[in-house]
């Protein structure tokens, strides 16, 4: 991987939390892309959401027999002690997402009660009731933001910078055929309804298409890469999975309905995950770290295998 490409991604533009932030990425992109001689062009939300959304599109999604899927936008930063990230089971990730979301919340509410009915009666001088009523004030706006939008987080190497870095590098890789019968969708807003994959599946539908889906979503760090597949797609990862070489342990998996529920995946028929991670004590693969000054480290082995896999595949493609 080259160093300058992964300074630029993961320091300059490493949050992609706020609007502002998203377009000066989006600048940035769209130079690098120029340089490969892909012009971009933007997808726009077309259902309603109270925040903008936009997916940036980089080929001719018209004519593309492979779309690569990105996610840009960077997590909103985990309040809780633990952060376990399940890239391809979206209903597990929803409930591990509620225990970190709304667990500290409630905290800062108890804290806000104590503060508000408690703690007066023990401070009666004027000084001390303002300092409370200051900080109750502030809690509650913490409590207010985190509800609603959340805090960023600063360090996303391989949520979702990993999967950035093996598009450019994949982009580059493949050459001019290879560019001209593959598209590049960066998606905005993963998590939620994943309105970012709606404006993607929205845009499809419209063209009356269904082509090949393969979503890089966290690539830069585990010990295990991953290629799940929707129903009936199976053998187009068993022809992925032929193209991984090296000696990076890999598996191929199905993403059940249940699995595919809550997550990105769940906008796609004819999908590939593409992911990586360590398999914990129940058998499910699992990121951690993300979400968390933790997330600043990348396994550039893995994104070269990512990369070189990819590569093959396109190469092979010849329908």
């Amino acid at each position: 991987m080259k160093q300058d490409l992964k300074d630029k991604y993961t320091q300059t533009y490493g949050c992609r939390f706020y609007s502002w932030q998203k377009k000066k990425f989006h600048a940035a992109l769209d130079e690098d892309f120029k340089a490969l001689g892909m012009e971009g062009s933007v997808l726009m939300k077309k259902r309603f959401s109270v925040f903008p959304r936009y997916d940036y599109v980089y080929g001719n999604l018209k004519q593309a027999k492979n779309i690569l899927v990105i996610p840009y936008d960077t997590p909103e930063r985990c309040l809780w002690y633990k952060n376990t990230y399940y890239v391809n089971n979206g209903t597990k990730n929803q409930n591990a997402g509620l225990v970190q979301t709304f667990v500290p919340i409630i905290v800062f509410y108890l804290l806000f009660v104590v503060l508000l009915y408690v703690l007066p009666p023990y401070f009666p001088t004027a000084g001390a009731q303002a300092a409370i009523s200051l900080i109750s004030l502030l809690l509650m706006a913490l409590i207010l933001v985190a509800l609603t939008k959340g805090f960023p987080n600063k360090k996303n190497f391989n949520r979702n910078t990993s999967g950035i870095l093996a598009a450019l590098e994949i982009a580059d890789a493949i050459g001019v055929d290879g560019r001209r019968k593959t598209a590049f969708v960066f998606t905005d807003a993963n998590k939620g309804v994943f309105f970012g994959d709606m404006i993607l599946k929205d845009e499809l539908s419209f063209m009356n298409r269904n082509p090949n889906v393969i979503q890089l979503n966290c690539v830069g760090d585990g010990e295990e890469l991953s290629i799940g597949y929707t129903q009936g797609n199976r053998k187009s990862a068993n022809e992925l999975v032929k193209c991984c070489k090296g000696d990076v342990k890999h598996e191929m998996c199905e993403l059940k309905e249940e699995e595919r529920q809550n997550s990105s995946m769940a906008h796609y028929k004819k999908g590939l995950l593409v992911t990586s991670g360590t398999m914990n004590e129940k058998g499910y693969l699992v990121t951690m770290k993300t979400a968390s000054g933790k997330d600043c480290v990348l396994d550039d082995a893995l994104i070269d295998t990512v990369t070189e896999m990819l590569k093959r595949f396109i190469a092979a493609d010849k329908k």
